[in-house]
């Protein structure tokens, strides 16, 4: 009888203590927007090299089985072809395809600021708001790759810094019956 009574209050005790994160809890597409967005214009830096980066939204396709937003990813003004990816959101998880690989988790919006991300060790949360969120991996050697996302908008910040530094910086995004809205003034500098 003495052990039950000192495992209810126990047992309440644990209840109390894990309780559900008040921390938002979103989609994959309410922070990557793909089914209303006709694309998204980035200015890239890649080794000291500044360019503008469009991806263009196509349509869904059938890859391997599987439904996936086709986007056309362009350089305008530079020598590079235009190249295509592929992504899903489902559920809290953004997924990306390059043609003739696996998909691969890009964000599992369910995450909370400070968790591991279970795809990749290295990388967490480090910015989670009702409309942001913000994946690091840290410095590891001479590494560190980091992506932003902005609720209705998509990713607005990627850093790849290993042995070639390469970022995008999102500057105009064209919704679909919402037209052009450009982030300029509210984009972060290239470095």
């Amino acid at each position: 009888m003495r052990k039950a009574l000192f495992f209810i209050p126990l047992f309440f005790a644990c209840i109390a203590g894990c309780s559900q994160s008040t921390e938002p809890v979103a989609t994959a597409d309410s922070f990557f927007p793909i089914s209303e967005v006709s694309s998204w214009q980035y200015s890239t830096s890649t080794a000291g090299d500044i360019a503008n980066q469009i991806w263009k939204v196509g349509s869904e396709e059938v890859v391997d089985g599987i439904s996936y937003y086709s986007v056309v990813i362009s350089h305008p003004g530079t020598m590079l072809a235009a190249s295509t990816v592929y992504f899903r959101c489902n559920g809290t998880i953004l997924y990306k395809k390059y043609a003739g690989s696996p998909e691969f988790i890009i964000a599992d919006f369910s995450l909370n600021k400070g968790d591991a991300a279970y795809w990749d060790p290295y990388l967490k949360v480090t910015e989670k708001t009702e409309s942001i969120m913000k994946f690091d991996t840290g410095l590891h050697g001479d590494y560190q790759y980091t992506i932003t996302f902005r609720k209705g908008i998509g990713i607005t910040l990627s850093t790849d810094s290993g042995a070639v530094y390469n970022q995008i910086i999102l500057l105009k995004i064209e919704k679909q019956g919402a037209g052009i809205i450009d982030l300029t003034d509210n984009s972060p500098k290239l470095l």
